[in-house]
């Protein structure tokens, strides 16, 4: 059996900074939330997966032995202001503002298998995952000793706090178990629960993800009229939870430059959002998390956070929005031109309607009340 310093030796050379393993026991305590909690109970994204599948890691892949729990810190020393913007701006996560993690993690665990290939004597057959497999990591990633869930559901670390990705590798021989040094727990703490934009953090260890903002800025379609106020400024991710956790304070800077968000800081100008083709969409996005999500969906999300300045200034910007080819991005666009104050916001919105036949758009007009 591989020794549990051997293998922390070839996580650390393959560039992880902290790796924990568990055995290949369904996770009972998840089923358990599942169960209560139903449909989109951590990721509506996963729930193209049975339960079994999320808690059972033999029903992902029989021949498993071990699990091996990866984890990567992404906190790097930017600011907001890194580039100073003129006009009207958003923001972006920790998580989508350097390269892609998926890419990056998937990366890291090839080499890792590659070393683990050479130590071990035996056949070596594994299933690999980064965030897009069944299995909870955070549960996972628990259990391997990483770390312990907060009451914000994110995983929180010794070192890096809860700014870690993770990732996990199924393997078909047994592993010495390889517990890293457990963080505490949140104790009394409520603060998490307190910040939350939206209330997604309904009570302790336990979120709505349909209210989550994060999710609300990755999810297709018309986002709900009551939640569009509470996106605020935020183009693609959610860090508040995060921003004030107690657990959060003096960790690890990370000095992996692949997550660093420089050039372009966590910032983005709205007009350079709304006026892009696809080529400058792939060149600035999509190297990030959020490229996978498609152009139409970043620019909807620019026009609510137009509609939050509720500034008579966004009206050429919020035009240009109206004439999009996308009802959702044209949906958004009269709701947010209906939050400015004036004759000249509701002389566009008539001009819009005389035009406009999608029903999902003339639905906004309905709730104008214009």
């Amino acid at each position: 059996m591989l020794r549990g310093s051997l293998l922390k030796e070839i996580a650390l050379e393959a560039g992880f900074d902290c790796i924990g393993v568990t055995g290949p026991e369904p996770f009972e305590d998840v089923l358990e939330v599942i169960k209560k909690r139903g449909p989109g109970v951590f990721c509506p994204a996963k729930d193209r997966y049975s339960a079994r599948e999320r808690c059972d890691p033999r029903a992902v892949f029989p021949g498993v032995r071990a699990i091996i729990s990866l984890g990567v810190g992404y906190y790097v020393d930017d600011t907001l202001d890194t580039i100073k913007k003129s006009g009207y701006v958003g923001t972006i996560s920790r998580a989508a503002s350097g390269r892609d993690y998926h890419r990056v993690l998937r990366e890291k665990m090839e080499k890792f298998i590659f070393l683990l290939k050479r130590e071990h004597a035996g056949s070596l057959d594994y299933r690999a995952f980064v965030d897009t497999g069944p299995l909870v990591e955070r549960a996972v990633a628990q259990r391997a000793g990483l770390g312990t869930i907060g009451k914000n559901c994110s995983l929180i670390t010794p070192e890096f706090g809860s700014w870690v990705f993770l990732g996990e590798i199924l393997v078909n021989f047994p592993l010495e178990r390889q517990r890293a040094e457990r963080a505490g727990d949140c104790g009394e703490c409520c603060l998490c629960m307190e910040a939350c934009p939206a209330g997604a953090l309904t009570s302790a260890y336990q979120i709505n993800s349909e209210r989550c903002i994060s999710y609300l800025t990755q999810k297709k379609g018309f986002i709900p009229r009551a939640l569009r106020s509470l996106v605020g400024s935020r183009l693609y991710g959610c860090d508040t939870c995060q921003e004030v956790c107690p657990r959060n304070e003096g960790v690890k800077i990370s000095g992996r430059t692949e997550f660093s968000s420089r050039p372009d800081g966590r910032m983005r100008d709205i007009e350079d959002i709304l006026t892009m083709d696809t080529e400058t969409y792939n060149r600035v996005w999509g190297h990030t998390s959020a490229g996978w999500r498609g152009k139409k969906i970043i620019q909807r999300n620019a026009v609510v956070v137009l509609g939050n300045y509720a500034d008579p200034g966004t009206l050429p910007l919020l035009e240009i929005a109206a004439a999009d080819t996308s009802p959702v991005v044209r949906g958004h666009a009269v709701w947010a031109l209906g939050r400015i104050p004036g004759t000249k916001a509701l002389k566009l919105l008539e001009k819009i309607r005389r035009r406009e036949r999608d029903p999902r758009v003339l639905e906004e007009f309905k709730e104008l009340k214009i």
